[in-house]
This record gives structure tokens, C-alpha cells and sequence, in this order.
């Protein structure tokens, strides 16, 4: 398992193959730089690959921990970046899954 910081790591650590599955579980609201990322993460997929987002949903989250959550809006936004997204909802988490990166990573 290899584990990098996604925002500021050059990537260099990564398997030039690509991988079959990212997960980031509990780390979408805290990326500063989330569209730049989750692109350049989607291109080191292999073909069929999936990108998986576990987060907490805002709105079932206590207002004073929201800052550890993805609103609605924020989750809306992130599959028209992406071919192919499929959302699960399971106690207040949503689980999405990112296939075929839509934009070319900048």
C-alpha cells in the first residue's frame, strides 16, 4: 500500500502502471485543491479503475463538526468531472464511486 500526501507529493512514489482502485476515505473535505487532485489521481487508473470517495454527508453531521463533511452541492459537482458516478448513501456517509476522469489533468 503506498500512502503519499495526494496535494503536495510530486507522485514519483506511485506505480508508473497505474492502479485498479484509489480510495480516499475521509479526506475529500479537507483537500484544498479538490478538482486539481481528484484529476491527476483519476489518470493514474488503469482503464476500468475506480476512484472511491467515503465521506460524511453535511447535512447529517452536527453543525459544529460540518468542516469533517461534503455538502450536497460539493458531492453534485464532483461527477461531472468524471465518465461514469455511482452514489451510495449508508448512516449519514456517502460512498462514490469516480470511473474515466472526463477533464485531462492539468
Amino acid at each position: 500500500m503506498d500512502r503519499l500526501d495526494v496535494e503536495e507529493d510530486d507522485g514519483a512514489s506511485l506505480n508508473a502502471d497505474g492502479y485498479d482502485l484509489i480510495t480516499l476515505r475521509f479526506v475529500a473535505p479537507f483537500l484544498t485543491f479538490r478538482d486539481r487532485t481528484l484529476d491527476t489521481l483519476g489518470h493514474r487508473l488503469r482503464p476500468g479503475g475506480a476512484l472511491v470517495l467515503i465521506t460524511p454527508l453535511a447535512a447529517d453531521t452536527p453543525a459544529e463538526r460540518r468542516g469533517i463533511a461534503l455538502s450536497e452541492d460539493e458531492l453534485a459537482r464532483l461527477p461531472s468531472r468524471w465518465a461514469a458516478a455511482e452514489r451510495h448513501d449508508a448512516d449519514g456517509l456517502v460512498l462514490l464511486v469516480l470511473r474515466g476522469p472526463a477533464a485531462p489533468c492539468r
